[in-house]
């Protein structure tokens, strides 16, 4: 940790510095700190993340002042836009938290905005003064102030199938508890084991029960109607699921126009000239020019959703050079059941025709293999000459030829 940028004093001064300038400059009153979270924790959240990717190793708050409720939120909502509006196109929208209107479960609130810098990730929270306090310090802040009416602090005790403790609000249900757990069981419960009996998940939990979830079928997000039932907490969760059902789906759809369109141009997938030397630029200024900014993954949301047209991409293409007249390439997926010699045929033949392999690989999985191949020096005839003879091959079951 200590090597990270992000954990490196200049980078501290220089963010604590250019929030505190910028909210200042935008007539926004407040303190901005920051906090550097534990080595455990951070050790414990690298196990299924990127180091770089964890985005609070470093934390800045941003803690805004006011004289009343309405303007402290106005003036929140204003510093959020401008961390927006400064670090344009770093801001990650699945991990933006709005807990400031929606609080946790444990009456955290803020507004938590993480930024992909190039150092790494980091988290912004914005929240008011008295919030913070009670971030800090919880039920003890309200004690402190003379409150003694805690009963909205109460919560219900769940327990684990291992006897785990889980604490929950009174309102909660089987759905909040599964997304509690892990937003992936969340996603693909079906029914609840509630000391024993099977319940609706929609059911709420009595207190101090025995709680299994039990699961169905892989998917992103659950039913629709599940956002209706649920606490708040639960309900951004399963917004973002939602979010990123429509992103994948996106992705799948543009992924799918693109394909197309270089079909006619000697390629079955964008990324294989990307990894060629003396194209890789080439695309990644296509990409920049599309608004995709480095990302193919970007590219086929950006078709898929509608905001880059299939026209824009063609004539792109078309201006860069990327055509099959230009560039000279021929593409080849074959898949069969695996075997030896498969690959030493295909390379052979190809040479026979005049080719030069550019770029190979595949994958082999429950003895069905898959090979993909980016060839150059093809002529008309060769290309054609190549996929009668594969198609012809006893060991190949499929075979596609652009």
């Amino acid at each position: 940790m200590e090597k990270d940028p992000r954990t490196n004093e200049h980078f501290i001064a220089y963010m604590t510095s250019f929030l505190t300038e910028k909210l200042k400059d935008e007539g926004t009153e407040c303190k901005v700190s920051y906090r550097k979270n534990s080595l455990v924790k951070i050790m414990d959240k690298a196990k299924n993340n990127l180091f770089k990717d964890i985005d609070d190793v470093i934390s800045f708050r941003v803690t805004v002042s006011s004289k009343d409720e309405r303007s402290i939120r106005n003036e929140c909502m204003k510093a959020l836009g401008v961390i927006w509006e400064e670090f344009g196109g770093t801001e990650d929208q699945k991990r933006f938290d709005n807990f400031y209107f929606v609080p946790r479960d444990n009456g955290y609130s803020a507004f938590q905005v993480t930024l992909n810098l190039p150092e790494g990730a980091i988290k912004i929270a914005i929240t008011s003064k008295e919030k913070e306090d009670y971030n800090n310090w919880g039920v003890l802040s309200s004690l402190k102030k003379g409150k003694t009416d805690l009963k909205k602090y109460a919560l219900k005790l769940v327990f684990t199938p291992m006897g785990e403790v889980k604490f929950f609000p009174p309102s909660a249900n089987g759905f909040d508890y599964a997304y509690h757990i892990d937003e992936k069981l969340g996603a693909q419960a079906m029914e609840m084991l509630v000391n024993g009996q099977r319940q609706d998940l929609a059911t709420i939990i009595p207190n101090g029960a025995v709680v299994k979830i039990l699961g169905g079928e892989e998917r992103i997000a659950p039913d629709a109607g599940v956002v209706h039932h649920v606490l708040p907490k639960t309900k951004q969760k399963i917004d973002r699921q939602f979010l990123e059902l429509e992103m994948t789906e996106q992705q799948k759809s543009g992924r799918e126009i693109v394909t197309k369109i270089i079909s006619q141009r000697g390629l079955l997938n964008l990324y294989d000239i990307l990894r060629l030397k003396e194209y890789s630029r080439i695309i990644m200024d296509i990409l920049d020019q599309l608004g995709s900014k480095g990302s193919l993954t970007r590219l086929y949301q950006s078709i898929g959703s509608g905001v880059v047209s299939e026209k824009d991409l063609i004539s792109e293409l078309d201006r860069n050079g990327i055509t099959k007249e230009a560039m000279g390439f021929t593409s080849v997926l074959i898949e069969g059941p695996d075997g030896p010699g498969r690959l030493n045929f295909f390379t052979s033949t190809v040479e026979k025709l005049g080719g030069n392999i550019r770029r190979n690989y595949g994958e082999s999985a429950k003895q069905i293999f898959t090979q993909h191949f980016v060839i150059e020096n093809l002529n008309e005839g060769a290309e054609k000459k190549l996929g009668e003879l594969l198609k012809k091959d006893p060991r190949i079951a499929k075979v596609i030829v652009v």
